[in-house]
């Protein structure tokens, strides 16, 4: 079964990480948000079955029928304009990007990602 980042990528991305891994950029701007939004919809789904699945439901037809001609979106649709990062400004995006970083992580062992990135890259490159 074909995954929808592929098929809405044209086989761009074989998956999700392909996609994230990369830049935002005008070019994936758009499917970036589209993505957030199913999975915001997927986890969305467990808590509050009805509304989210119908949400979910339409998003997915709205996805596969956008380019129709009179293709009237569902209100799932609005999930993935609200997380449309191409309206976001630059300044914003950096700002809560310097914000994630600078929050200690878990997984780093309660260190902040950005003091981790800043010691390796003194390690190599100096």
């Amino acid at each position: 079964m074909e995954m929808l980042v592929t098929k809405f990528s044209n086989g761009k991305y074989r998956n999700e990480g392909d996609l994230f891994a990369e830049p935002i950029s005008n070019e994936n701007v758009k499917l970036m948000g589209e993505m957030i939004a199913l999975q915001a919809l997927r986890t969305v789904k467990k808590f509050d079955l009805k509304v989210a699945d119908r949400l979910y439901i339409g998003l997915i037809k709205d996805l596969h029928h956008m380019n129709e001609i009179d293709y009237i979106v569902s209100d799932g649709y609005d999930v993935a304009q609200t997380a449309n990062l191409s309206r976001v400004s630059e300044a914003t995006l950096k700002k809560n990007l310097a914000l994630l970083n600078a929050r200690p992580k878990k997984v780093l062992g309660y260190k902040k990602p950005v003091d981790l990135f800043n010691f390796f890259l003194s390690k190599c490159c100096t």
